[in-house]
């Protein structure tokens, strides 16, 4: 969630958005820190808990996360009651050769299709909406915002 800090608390801090989905989720995060040390981190316990639905950690990124995860997170988080998300990835990832994420030309298509993928399913299926960070920051100071009369945060 957003928040505010600074001197006065007129700065808004805007978080980028991540968390866990899978039927153990509700364990999240303590199970998911405990598996990553010994012994069980020796086992990969994370990556079988991942295969096996039980529980992933997910950021809302096309940077080592596929359509399906970022859709699996947006509508947990949703129907845990988040009203705020934030899709974020480097900006050298929009440079081939830059980043892990993006190698070449091809990966680059596939990295815009991904993010055109995301916001059609967040826009039209979920009904989200968009808005800069000065928005949000209106918006969060003003929830009576004449400009946003669909939004409630």
């Amino acid at each position: 969630m957003p928040y505010s800090f600074g001197l006065k608390g007129d700065l808004v801090g805007l978080p980028t958005t991540g968390g866990f989905v899978g039927w153990l989720s509700r364990f999240a995060p303590g199970l998911y820190h405990r598996s990553l040390s010994a012994p069980f981190a020796t086992f990969r316990l994370p990556g079988i808990l991942s295969r096996l639905g039980a529980l992933e950690r997910l950021a809302l990124s096309p940077e080592g996360f596929t359509l399906q995860h970022q859709k699996n997170l947006t509508k947990s988080l949703l129907a845990r009651g988040s009203k705020v998300l934030t899709f974020a990835f480097h900006s050298p990832s929009m440079q081939p050769g830059q980043t892990p994420y993006v190698r070449s030309q091809e990966d680059l298509k596939k990295f815009l299709a991904n993010c055109r993928q995301y916001f059609d399913f967040f826009l039209n299926e979920v009904g989200g909406a968009t808005m800069g960070a000065l928005e949000l920051r209106e918006l969060l100071v003003n929830p009576s915002a004449a400009n946003y009369p669909h939004l409630t945060l």
